[in-house]
């Protein structure tokens, strides 16, 4: 309780709730002045990321658990239900942890961004 005392003697709720920056990280360690502490951007970020992974998930889990459970033939459930149990018991940390290190690099070389592999070894 005492670091939150702390923190909130130096930082505004305000200031922290709905300030548009966040450079805790950076200058000195014990400094409170030369920071900025809002936290609204990474708040709406994870909102919009949540909204954009259920406008993907829903209707794609939906489709597929009716496919399964409607149309798909026998032979089709019996492959597709097993691998969809084996997918859905790896956690979302793998997954996470695979997509850093298998798709950053491919997505970096076909939009370029900073940071990716082939740009940043590029003779200028």
């Amino acid at each position: 309780m005492v670091p939150l005392t702390t923190f909130f003697q130096h930082v505004g709720l305000g200031e922290f709730l709905f300030g548009t920056e966040w450079t805790a990280a950076f200058g000195d360690k014990f400094a409170w002045d030369d920071k900025s502490w809002g936290v609204l951007p990474l708040v709406v970020s994870t909102l919009m990321i949540t909204l954009i992974a259920l406008a993907v998930a829903v209707p794609l889990g939906l489709g597929v658990a009716i496919y399964l459970s409607e149309y798909a033939s026998e032979r089709v459930r019996k492959i597709l239900k097993p691998l969809l149990e084996i997918l859905a018991g790896i956690p979302t940390v793998v997954y996470g942890f695979l997509a850093l290190t298998a798709l950053t690099p491919i997505l970096g070389t076909v939009f370029e961004f900073q940071g990716s592999t082939p740009t940043s070894h590029r003779a200028s």
